[in-house]
């Protein structure tokens, strides 16, 4: 059996995001324990590089698998930095075999220098298969590669090779903060159609695991005392009455009685939803409205019911539950009446928490399909600004209206989200709390 190096390269900017790994890699660690394998993993978005450390593991290593991460996960690229660990690996340890996967390499198919095998598919149900024939010297043969098919096929995810440091929210600019933390992905993919979304480019069927599979990784989870939990899956309630059933079924196993659970939705919930997850230790649910100007929403093709978001909102904020709203300027027909209205709206509704993002047409989403050639340019992704004919509005204008906004919507909300923090508790527990 092997020695297998999974590293995850540091992103070209490095925020403070409040907790996150590559779940990836930790399926795949899962698989090749499986196999009989050694696995060590390196997270180079958690811990600096040290290439002196990491020659000392390379010394020992067969195989490197590098995963090269899509755009909008961290807001940042890794490729650069990941390509430079390939090129000291091979240039210092040229009998290692590497590999490359992750959801870039299905985006932009490619030849990568310095890599032995790259998945342009999802890796899990080959990874055991390329491993092996990179080991004995055969050429992979891609009619032997199999597609994955149920999630229920899976091993949970190997956390155990994830560090203290990590799992308590430390990164590369910040200290622990967190009780300890996890993440869990209950389905992948999801069949809205939002024309802006990157995700279908490597994802483009929607899949579940099942309720009795899920269940059993909460309370694998509870088991090995995580506390703050975040469903990192495309649209947890993009089947609303699975997602209800998956909270009764926690609620009455009392599985989450003392976890912090953060989710996505896009606002496919119901009063009947927001019930459920109070009781089931819901304490953030992060919503997609984008807009409030039904022609730009025509142009994201996204549905919704502003009027019922904001009940829904409002009553999420009366159970004690966090929310979060993600909007997005800078369409083709913005302007300064719409950009306005949306923030009006904002500041109508009890979000504790907003994200204004610049719209950005991403490789892969069918935006960026649209956009004349000359402005993608090999770039991933292009700022809807004026300067690239695609709005009125220069990307230096829309970038300060959003740091207006905010420092206002901050101080508006402080009050409120204090009043919330003392009746309620924080959406998360923090590091070493009482």
């Amino acid at each position: 059996m092997a020695n297998i190096l999974l590293f995850y390269p540091e992103p070209e900017l490095i925020k403070n995001w409040r907790f996150g790994f590559s779940l990836n890699l930790l399926y795949l660690s899962s698989i090749l324990k499986q196999a009989g394998h050694q696995i060590f993993f390196k997270d180079y978005s958690v811990e600096p590089v040290d290439l002196e450390a990491l020659s000392q593991l390379l010394k020992d290593t067969d195989i490197a698998i590098i995963e090269f991460d899509s755009f909008p996960l961290k807001r940042s690229l890794n490729i650069h930095n990941g390509e430079f660990l390939l090129n000291f690996i091979k240039k210092n340890y040229s009998k290692i075999k590497t590999i490359a996967v992750g959801n870039d390499c299905i985006l932009y198919p490619r030849f990568i220098s310095n890599i032995d095998y790259v998945f342009q598919t999802e890796a899990e149900a080959s990874i055991g298969y390329v491993v092996e024939c990179l080991l004995i010297g055969q050429g992979v043969i891609e009619e032997n590669l199999m597609a994955l098919g149920h999630l229920d096929d899976l091993p949970f995810p190997d956390r155990g090779i994830i560090s203290i440091f990590a799992e308590n929210g430390g990164s590369i600019n910040k200290k622990p903060n967190l009780a300890k933390s996890t993440l869990i992905q209950t389905s992948r993919g999801c069949k809205n159609t939002c024309s802006f979304c990157q995700r279908k480019g490597w994802g483009n069927i929607y899949r579940e695991h099942s309720i009795d599979y899920v269940v059993r990784e909460f309370k694998q989870i509870s088991e090995n005392e995580y506390i703050n939990v975040w469903i990192c899956d495309d649209n947890f309630t993009f089947n609303l009455n699975r997602a209800k059933k998956i909270l009764e079924r926690l609620i009455a196993d009392r599985v989450t009685d003392d976890m912090h659970i953060a989710l996505s939705s896009w606002t496919n919930i119901d009063f009947e939803f927001l019930e459920l997850a109070k009781q089931a230790n819901i304490s953030v649910i992060s919503m997609g409205i984008e807009s409030t100007n039904q022609e730009i929403l025509d142009f994201y093709r996204k549905k919704i019911d502003l009027e019922k978001t904001q009940k829904l909102i409002s009553y999420a904020d009366e159970l004690g539950i966090y929310t979060v709203g993600n909007f997005i300027i800078g369409a083709p027909m913005e302007t300064e009446e719409t950009i306005n209205k949306t923030f009006d709206y904002i500041m109508s509704v009890p979000f504790d928490q907003v994200n204004i993002k610049i719209l950005d047409y991403m490789l892969g989403a069918d935006l960026y399909n649209n956009i004349p050639d000359y402005l993608k340019n090999d770039e991933r992704h292009i700022f809807a600004c004026k300067e690239n004919g695609l709005n009125d509005f220069s990307l230096d204008y829309l970038k300060k209206r959003i740091n207006i906004f905010m420092e206002h919507f901050n101080i508006q909300r402080r009050n409120h989200f204090i009043k919330k923090a003392n009746q309620f508790g924080l959406p998360y527990k923090v590091y070493n709390a009482d």
